[in-house]
């Protein structure tokens, strides 16, 4: 059994921003650690949002 785990870049930077949080290497706020999962959900939203605008608004005849 093959287990395949596929991270993006937002998920890298998190895990790393969170690690140098606890480990009191960085300082910032918790929303900046996380910042990178809210651009990456804005962003997955924002394509949505276009596809289904583009196929609502497309002329299917």
């Amino acid at each position: 059994m093959k287990l395949s785990v596929n991270l993006g870049l937002p998920t890298i930077l998190t895990v790393v921003f969170a690690v140098l949080k606890l480990c009191s290497v960085i300082a910032w706020s918790w929303w900046l650690v996380f910042l990178p999962l809210f651009l990456g959900l804005g962003f997955t939203i924002f394509v949505v949002v276009l596809v289904v605008m583009a196929v609502a608004f497309s002329d299917w005849s």
